[in-house]
């Protein structure tokens, strides 16, 4: 056998190793997460507060909702339950959708005590607001497509 034709054949398997009927499978998020382009999300069945709802994502081998851009935000939208709270990471605070605008910290309860960013859904209005982290609230938790090996037809 030439080098050739057994280059050809292992880029077959590779290619193919993937694939039913030959059509390639598409990687998809578990049952029970939410999927939004090359992420899954996770709403917690538990209300806790911002240390053990990062270290219950841990477990899950994901982190907490990271805010990173709007689109994002508007897609996993529907995970946060309304009338309630639920704990969020940002990276650039002055982004989020605030109580009181235009953003400030202390007008939006930053203070000492109060250091975690939380949301709050409702039909009507929705904002980011400053809780202390010990204050129990629902949390999700990202985690990226490619570090879960499930594969989809």
């Amino acid at each position: 056998m030439s080098f050739g034709y057994i280059l050809l054949v292992l880029c077959a398997i590779l290619f193919f190793g993937n694939a039913v009927n030959g059509h390639p499978k598409i990687k998809s998020c578990p049952k029970g997460w939410l999927q939004f382009e090359k992420t899954c999300y996770f709403r917690q069945p538990d209300i806790l507060n911002f240390e053990d709802a990062s270290k219950s994502c841990e477990r899950r081998e994901s982190k907490l909702f990271d805010y990173d851009d709007a689109f994002e935000f508007e897609a996993i939208r529907k995970l946060f339950p309304n009338y309630y709270y639920t704990w969020i990471r940002a990276n650039v605070e002055e982004e989020l959708e605030w109580l009181y605008e235009p953003y400030e910290e202390i007008i939006n309860g930053k203070n000492s005590v109060a250091t975690c960013i939380a949301f709050y859904s409702s039909p009507t209005r929705s904002y980011s607001y400053y809780h202390p982290c010990s204050a129990l609230f629902h949390s999700i938790c990202k985690k990226s497509l490619d570090t879960f090996h499930q594969w989809m037809d």
